[in-house]
């Protein structure tokens, strides 16, 4: 399987300007520590410890940030669905998958599958990628499990029409 059987994670809009503040403000407060530890003229701290420890959670915030927005992403490899968030990995064995549905509406793909463990039953997962993969993601999924039908459907649109 090459290197296509990749799909970047979309969090949307909304999700994603929410990440790119957090960012911004642990950003602007590590800025702020550093300051204040170097003894800036009006950004002095009588308790450089305290500086310290949040430079160090800036720094953590910032890293966790960048790397959920960057390196969050879906793979279709030999034997398993691996979903990366951030620093974080899942494997969903193919094995266990037992259906793929597509909202062709919203073209969002779900992923059901056995849970690890019998208590877990049955875990479900959104495939949150632009839309403009979709092909992309259709042919994954058939080379990966060329005998899992996708099973089509069409959300309802929950908006008022005026």
């Amino acid at each position: 399987m090459g290197e296509n059987m990749k799909f970047r994670m979309n969090f949307g809009i909304v999700k994603t300007v929410i990440i790119a503040i957090v960012l911004a403000g642990a950003l602007a407060l590590a800025g702020l520590d550093i300051a204040m530890l170097a003894g800036a003229e009006g950004l002095t701290t009588s308790l450089p410890a305290v500086a310290g420890v949040s430079l160090a959670a800036a720094v953590i915030i910032t890293v966790a940030a960048i790397l959920v927005l960057f390196n969050s992403q879906y793979k279709f490899d030999k034997d398993n669905l691996v979903v990366v968030l951030g620093v974080f990995k899942d494997k969903i064995p193919y094995s266990s998958i037992t259906a793929v549905k597509e909202d062709s509406r919203l073209k969002e793909f779900y992923i059901f599958a056995k849970g690890a463990r019998v208590q877990d039953g049955d875990v479900s997962l959104r495939l949150a990628v632009s839309p403009k993969a979709e092909e992309r993601v259709v042919s994954a999924i058939r080379v990966a499990m060329p005998s899992m039908i996708i099973e089509v459907f069409e959300s309802e649109d929950k908006r008022k029409k005026k």
